[in-house]
């Protein structure tokens, strides 16, 4: 397991949720993930946030309010983390759209 992975499932459950709910609310402008990081850039009211997680420090930051502490952008970073695995893809937004499309000509296989 690596580390956003394990640090994913240390999310709490609440969080996840919410974390889901913002990935899909259109308030994420990109997520892509590099060898050696993965950014983000998310609107927040009238701010744009940018929460990180380095490979080599496993270190998180986000100018978000809550420091150190899980917070919904970083969850959100570790959720799309997932999404980009399956896909193999390194962008959130295109990963998304390759697993709906896998999921759609898997559905139309089945009947």
């Amino acid at each position: 397991m690596n580390q956003p992975e394990q640090l994913q499932s240390s999310i709490d459950p609440i969080l996840r949720q919410k974390a889901q709910q913002y990935l899909d609310s259109g308030k994420v402008i990109s997520i892509k993930r590099f060898p050696d990081e993965i950014e983000g850039m998310m609107q927040e009211r009238d701010t744009l946030l940018m929460p990180y997680y380095m490979f080599d420090e496993a270190a998180f930051g986000c100018q978000c309010k809550q420091g150190d502490a899980m917070c919904i952008h970083k969850a959100a970073i570790l959720l799309a983390t997932q999404v980009m695995q399956e896909a193999d893809c390194p962008d959130y937004h295109m990963a998304a759209k390759i697993l709906a499309a896998r999921k759609l000509a898997q559905t139309i296989r089945l009947k």
